[in-house]
């Protein structure tokens, strides 16, 4: 049982250590279509440097994936509001996905 929780606990923080974040900047452009999709991205000011996926984003964005995020990046975009953004470490062709996104 502890072998299995050890290699549990060093799976999961192998994974985190691939995940980009935090990115602290504005929402610059909202881009949806319908939620679930790679087509819905939030795009923002601070430079995406470290993600997984960097080799091809260059264009500082990132998938949204479900209503709450889209809600939080809207929000922000509208009140001019920084957000924090932390990715999840996977890549949706050539974008990081969300794994948090908070407004400050």
């Amino acid at each position: 049982m502890k072998k299995i929780f050890f290699a549990s606990s060093l799976l999961l923080t192998s994974m985190s250590a691939f995940a980009g974040g935090p990115y602290d900047g504005t929402v610059t452009y909202l881009k949806t279509t319908s939620l679930g999709g790679a087509n819905n991205t939030v795009y923002i000011s601070a430079s995406v440097d470290d993600s997984p996926c960097i080799g091809t984003n260059q264009d500082n964005r990132f998938v949204i994936t479900n209503e709450v995020q889209h809600t939080v990046a809207l929000s922000a975009l509208l009140s001019g509001k920084s957000v924090r953004i932390y990715g999840n470490g996977e890549c949706e062709g050539d974008t990081e996905v969300v794994g948090s996104i908070s407004v400050s």
